[in-house]
């Protein structure tokens, strides 16, 4: 029998709809099903008193590929946002990433060779036999004075696990930066899009049959006798019923504001790392889009962590820890003798950039023949 679609896509967030853009423009009949009763995942945005709100979190493009940049572009303006993120401990103002202005700011020097040796000298006094920890590693690479500024009450909050505890990998591979450039990303092209997401994704998915509300673990054989082949962007240990076990994400609340005022703390994103302090980040959204921004009022985000205890919660970030990892790599063997796609940042159990999703998207529709390489 004849299916009605050459492909369902499950999930309707960034990959999926890339992947369904590429599958429609190549002719393809496309069905797209989504649990949520909208579309654009965690990228989704939303106006509200002519502010654009990322409703699950900032989201700021940042690739070196051009054709990633160029193909998004295609869909809507995007403008040259250049992340300078600051933190807030105990009421004090620190520049990140790390850099000879934060050095500044911790110790007082403003010299880059004075800095190294002060860091070298807190390094030092630590004497790390064993680098096996969060804060083994911190004390190893950075010293306990940027450490206990920055990094110890933020990561702790954040994971709800005594730094001792967590992995080496949150804390970072990045080297401290002895010069007073504070931008975060590196990438050749940045921005962010000056009308949102949501309009981007809408044009991705305009020629496809588009269903919210459809949970597809619930009615997965009904749903995938629809279509050919099936592409799922969903929680990769949920797909196999979590099996061999759950994996391990956290979680995060947003408590949003509509404020007075056009400017309550004067950049778009301030992270607050006194452990003592609730919320992990304070998102400011018009700082994300300034120079289109014309509203009287501001939008502001507070952002707390939470435990992901299963499908109930949003899954944000994996926990790659060597638990999660071996467990991850047992459920992506499986997905070999699955007549099923898998592809997104919840699909490989992956900490994806949307430009590293984008390219994902590509990879796969190359392979299925639906573009050239």
């Amino acid at each position: 029998m004849d299916k009605q679609f050459d492909y369902l896509i499950v999930g309707a967030g960034l990959f999926g709809a890339v992947f369904t853009d590429l599958a429609t423009a190549a002719g393809k009949k496309v069905l797209v099903v989504e649990k949520r009763n909208a579309i654009g995942g965690n990228l989704r945005t939303e106006e509200r008193e002519g502010v654009q709100v990322h409703l699950y979190g900032p989201h700021i493009l940042h690739t070196s590929d051009a054709a990633v940049w160029n193909y998004l572009n295609s869909f809507g303006r995007f403008n040259r946002f250049t992340y300078h993120p600051v933190a807030n401990f105990k009421g004090k103002i620190y520049h990140l990433p790390i850099s000879l202005q934060t050095c500044y700011e911790v110790f007082g020097t403003a010299n880059p060779a004075d800095a190294k040796r002060q860091v070298a000298r807190e390094i030092a006094e630590e004497n790390v036999v064993k680098d096996v920890s969060a804060e083994s590693h911190a004390l190893a690479t950075i010293g306990r004075s940027i450490y206990k500024t920055l990094v110890k009450g933020y990561i702790e909050k954040e994971w709800n696990r005594d730094a001792t505890t967590l992995p080496t990998y949150l804390v970072g591979q990045r080297p401290i930066s002895y010069s007073f450039d504070t931008t975060e990303f590196t990438e050749e092209y940045q921005g962010v899009p000056v009308d949102g997401y949501t309009p981007i994704l809408e044009k991705m998915l305009s020629r496809a049959e588009v269903r919210l509300g459809v949970d597809f673990l619930k009615d997965r054989q009904e749903l995938s006798a629809l279509a050919d082949k099936v592409v799922y962007t969903g929680p990769l240990d949920q797909y196999f019923d979590c099996k061999l076990g759950m994996l391990e994400y956290r979680s995060l609340v947003y408590k949003t504001k509509v404020m007075d005022g056009t400017n309550y703390q004067g950049t778009a994103v301030m992270y607050y790392t006194d452990r003592a302090v609730p919320y992990t980040r304070v998102i400011e959204h018009r700082f994300l889009t300034p120079d289109s921004c014309n509203s009287p009022k501001t939008v502001v985000s507070f952002e707390y962590p939470k435990e992901y205890r299963g499908p109930q919660d949003e899954p944000y970030y994996p926990i790659q820890d060597n638990r999660n990892t071996q467990l991850a790599q047992k459920y992506l063997k499986l997905v070999a003798d699955e007549p099923v796609l898998f592809g997104g940042r919840l699909a490989t159990f992956a900490n994806l950039s949307m430009g590293e999703c984008v390219s994902q998207a590509f990879t796969m529709a190359q392979s299925e023949g639906l573009i050239q390489k």
